[in-house]
């Protein structure tokens, strides 16, 4: 985990990983699967933190945003 900002580059390698990574654990394209939503809140909790060093207040309103859809679902 670094404390630099984010480039492009770290952006697509971010989605490059996470396709992978679906492809890999035989993630479901559709309905409801577990895999799918472990891979997707993982790569939503990276691009919280990398936005948050960016720009803090934005960073702790997504992680605001973040906490009330996991307690609302």
């Amino acid at each position: 985990m670094s404390h630099e900002q984010a480039t492009r580059v770290d952006v697509s390698r971010l989605r490059e990983t996470l396709d992978a990574r679906l492809l890999q654990r035989q993630a479901r394209y559709k309905g409801i699967c577990p895999v799918r939503e472990d891979l997707f809140q993982q790569a939503f909790d990276e691009i919280i933190r990398q936005v948050t060093l960016a720009e803090p207040e934005r960073g702790l309103l997504l992680l605001r945003v973040r906490d009330e859809c996991r307690n609302t679902i």
